[in-house]
């Protein structure tokens, strides 16, 4: 009795673990490459899909996002109605001065908001959260020092990973190397700056050579230390701070005294008896001095400093727009059936949907376009439906692991934009379309055709069939038009790969009227297949699994949803009214002849319209209608009931 409460408990545990993550979260980038710049930008979208590949509209949640190299504009996304976008921007690759430059204009921003915010607190954990806030805030203003350092050689890669609730999603986007260009000059000309707290207000000018002058702004020039700027590469200071800091592209400088000093030192050569120190060229001609830490910009600025990197506030955030194609399903069968609706988004940089961007749709080959928008509406959404090729398995090849590999084709899937910054820009998504293998699907129902009726279906060992059957029933009794009825209770039944016919008719004729459970049940085995009952919509869901139990479902892609189109199912001509033989002998009956005859007695004529306007026909094809209805819609025993009835016209009309 222990192990039987122990083993219960154990199976409550698995099934409320599987409940609470019975989701997926897909991470698709809108570019699969992106320029190393630390500058180039692309969207991520995030959506939590369920097991069965559906985007979860009332899901919504904090997603947290990490990336190895870049920097995503939150560390935790909102997902709203189960979607989320993210704006990435590409870390710097093959451009160590930029990166190194980009890291100087970095800290000057970091260190002066955060000595100006910080009022000297000693709170730890408040000024860790300072810290972070400033850091993400700066990034934002465009100053992103992250650089790429592969592991191996040829992994010039980001990888992305984002996570809710303990479920992940991952993604990678290659980076592409980039050349360093020209670095700053240092020219002759006056220079303003602050020190890396902001404290102090600072003067540089550069005379002929390279040599200078510099001191605080308010000090009186003669007393400014004396500088000169050579072309010498500091390559013991580069070697320490590439190691240390990642940073490099110092070039030497010589500190001496103020002119005033060195005129009563005889010979004075700074080089030989000045200090030395580094510096480093910066855009623009600014320049930046290792020791004391003073970004200097080139006639930039007033003495008087004004601004973000003065008074600590935060400068304004570089923002860009945000697209991204949300495909509803990014796994389709290959049956030339089953389609896909892929959806543009556009939000404008504060958000906010845009109407009237156009787009260019570009579709691979293969995808048929049932429908397409080229202009995004009021909710900034431009849509196409897709519907997949047939694409056939050749054979089947297996992994290390023993799963089914070579079993689908990717599609990339772009659309082109233009905005103001980017005359010519895309964002593009990758469609999963399985190849498949003809299968035998069979309709099981009094009053149907059985079949088989022959389906593609993906080369896929364990997953769940979805789809829904219906029926083409006459609108009236007399009208060729037709309305589909969707077929309930019906059993829909698929062979396994070992299937025996043999076997499946021997147990069709003895279980399936008498006991339709019992029927379904003795064949759930290997020389059998699967079976679903379809809900009054017609809706049915087949599990396509190995024997030994469902469980194997509840690991990772094995429960997984592939959508099919909706079958139509076929009623059986039990009374020949297809064949036409039964709307003939009506028609007789019901005055499609003249069945006037004349009376032996006295020579009266008895009319055959009699017959006529009792409008036999049309009540009799009537009631058969309402009779195919019932076995659409009719439950299993109902069916069955109208199946004899049909069975028994038949026999007498025909």
């Amino acid at each position: 009795m222990k192990k039987i409460l122990i083993d219960i408990i154990l199976l409550l545990l698995v099934l409320h673990g599987s409940s609470q993550q019975n989701f997926q979260l897909h991470l698709q980038p809108g570019k699969l490459q992106l320029t190393g710049d630390g500058d180039d930008y692309t969207t991520l979208v995030i959506t939590a899909r369920d097991n069965e590949g559906e985007i979860i509209t009332t899901m919504n949640g904090k997603v947290a996002i990490r990336v190895s190299a870049g920097f995503c504009d939150v560390i935790e996304a909102d997902l709203h109605e189960g979607v989320a976008l993210v704006k990435y921007t590409s870390p710097m690759f093959g451009t160590p001065i930029k990166a190194s430059q980009r890291m100087v204009y970095f800290l000057f921003r970091f260190v002066q908001k955060f000595v100006s915010r910080s009022a000297r607190s000693t709170d730890i954990k408040a000024n860790q959260k300072l810290a972070t806030d400033i850091t993400i805030e700066t990034f934002k203003e465009g100053l992103i020092p992250a650089t790429l350092i592969p592991k191996k050689e040829g992994d010039n890669f980001a990888y992305i990973v984002c996570e809710l609730n303990g479920v992940k999603g991952k993604a990678k986007i290659e980076i592409l190397k980039c050349s360093e260009g020209r670095n700053g000059d240092v020219v002759s000309g006056v220079y303003f700056g602050r020190d890396i707290t902001g404290q102090s207000d600072w003067k540089l000018t550069i005379y002929e050579n390279g040599i200078g002058t510099f001191g605080e702004a308010n000090s009186p020039e003669d007393n400014y230390n004396t500088i000169m700027f050579s072309n010498e590469v500091f390559k013991d200071m580069n070697d320490v701070l590439s190691k240390t800091s990642g940073m490099t592209g110092f070039l030497k400088a010589y500190l001496g005294p103020s002119w005033k000093e060195t005129r009563y030192i005889k010979d004075f050569d700074i080089v030989k008896q000045g200090m030395g120190s580094a510096y480093m060229p910066m855009p623009n001609n600014s320049v930046f001095l290792y020791v004391p830490p003073i970004l200097f910009d080139y006639k930039g600025r007033p003495v008087s400093l004004s601004g973000p990197s003065a008074d600590g506030k935060p400068g304004e955030a570089v923002k860009t727009e945000k697209t991204g194609i949300v495909l509803s399903q990014d796994k389709i069968v290959g049956d030339g059936r089953s389609r896909t609706k892929a959806v543009f988004h556009f939000e404008n940089e504060n958000g906010a949907p845009v109407a009237g961007i156009t787009i260019t749709w570009s579709v691979p080959k293969g995808l048929k376009i049932i429908s397409m928008q080229t202009v995004t509406d009021a909710s900034g959404n431009a849509e196409t439906i897709l519907e997949a090729p047939v694409l056939r398995a050749a054979a089947e090849t297996r992994g290390d692991n023993g799963g089914i590999t070579d079993n689908y084709d990717l599609y990339l899937l772009k659309a082109g934009y233009a905005t103001a910054k980017k005359p010519a820009d895309e964002t593009q998504a990758t469609l999963c379309v399985y190849k498949t293998l003809e299968q035998n699907l069979y309709i099981l129902k009094p009053g149907m055709e059985a079949g088989p009726y022959k389906l593609l279906l993906p080369q896929l060992e364990f997953y769940n069939l979805e789809s829904s059957i219906y029926a083409q029933v006459a609108s009236n009794p007399l009208t060729t038009q037709t309305d589909k009825l969707a077929l309930n209770d019906a059993v829909i039944f698929l062979e396994s790969r070992e299937f025996e016919r043999e076997y499946f008719q021997r147990i069709y004729d003895t279980y399936f009227k008498r006991d339709r459970n019992m029927f379904m049940s003795m064949l759930e085995n290997t020389k059998g297949g699967y079976s679903a009952i379809t809900d009054k919509t017609g809706k049915f869901k087949l599990i396509i699994r190995d024997f030994k139990g469902k469980v194997r479902l509840f690991s990772g892609d094995n429960e997984r949803k592939m959508v099919i189109e909706p079958l139509q199912a076929k009623i059986a001509d039990l009374t020949g009214r297809r064949s036409g033989a039964l709307v003939e002998v009506l028609g007789l009956l019901s005055g499609g002849a003249d069945a006037s005859v004349i009376s032996a007695g006295n020579n009266e004529t008895i009319s055959g319209q009699a017959l006529t306007s009792l409008n036999y026909k049309e009540k009799v094809m009537g009631q058969l209608l309402e009779m195919e209805k019932v076995l659409c819609s009719g439950n299993f025993a109902d069916a069955m009931g109208v199946e004899e009835k049909l069975h028994l016209i038949g026999m007498l009309m025909t």
